[in-house]
C-alpha cells in the first residue's frame, strides 16, 4: 500500500510543526494573525484540535491504515472485497488530506517572508523535529 508510506511520513512532519518555537512566540499584528492562522490549520489537519462532524483527520487515518496493512500481510491469499473496499476508503481519505497538506505547504513560503520581514527565523520544513536526548532511541 504506498498510500500508508505517504501517511507514515506525512503523519511525522505535521506532529513536528505543532510544538514549532515560532509558532508560539509573542508576535503582534499581521504577523502574530498570520502564525495563529497557519498553527491553526496545521493543528486541525493533524488532529490536535477539535474535530469537525465526519471529518478524517491524520491520526484516526493512519491507525486504519496501519491496521489494513497487518491484516493483508498476516495471509498468503488476495485481499477480500471488505479489505479492498476499505483499501479503497482509505486511499480517498488520504487524497483529501494529502491536498490539504499541500496548500500548507505552499502558505507557508508567504508565512516565512511574513517571519523575515519581523526579523524572525522562517519554519523549516526540511528539518527533522529536535531529539530529546532524554529519551532513549527506539529500534
Amino acid at each position: 500500500l504506498p498510500a500508508f508510506v505517504l501517511v507514515v511520513l506525512l503523519g511525522r512532519t505535521y506532529r513536528r510543526h505543532a510544538d514549532h518555537p515560532r509558532l508560539k512566540a509573542f508576535v503582534s499584528g499581521a504577523t502574530a494573525a498570520a502564525l495563529q492562522a497557519w498553527g491553526t490549520r496545521l493543528a486541525e489537519l493533524s488532529g490536535s484540535s477539535d474535530k469537525k462532524e465526519g471529518e478524517v483527520l491524520l491520526p484516526a487515518l493512519q491507525g486504519r491504515i496501519a491496521t489494513l496493512y497487518a491484516e493483508l500481510i498476516r495471509g498468503d491469499a488476495a485481499p477480500t472485497a471488505a479489505q479492498l473496499s476499505a483499501a479503497a476508503t482509505a486511499q480517498r481519505d488520504f487524497t483529501g488530506i494529502a491536498g490539504s497538506w499541500q496548500r500548507l505547504q505552499a502558505d507557508l513560503a508567504a508565512l516565512n517572508a511574513t517571519l523575515r520581514a519581523a526579523k524572525l527565523a522562517p519554519i523549516r520544513a526540511e528539518l527533522p523535529p529536535p531529539r530529546d536526548l532524554n529519551v532513549a532511541d527506539r529500534e
